[in-house]
């Protein structure tokens, strides 16, 4: 939704919002952050989450971060 409301579809620039940094991600951070009226938001890295579960990253889909399913 936040992406949505940002660029006018869902599916626009997602490795920019997924890349943890950037106008881009700050700015969608930002429209969460609001919209749940929270102080803060923060959110995990795909790469930390990657090493966390301890899958190989081809057997994991990361479709939510970056497209890829």
């Amino acid at each position: 939704m936040a992406i949505r409301e940002l660029e006018g579809k869902d599916d626009a620039h997602l490795s920019e919002y997924a890349s943890g940094r950037g106008e881009r991600y700050c700015a969608m951070i930002e429209k969460i952050r609001n919209r749940l009226e929270l102080t803060t938001l923060q959110y995990q890295k795909l790469e930390d989450l990657v090493q966390a579960i301890g899958l190989p990253r081809d057997k994991i889909c990361t479709y939510c971060w970056d497209g890829r399913e």
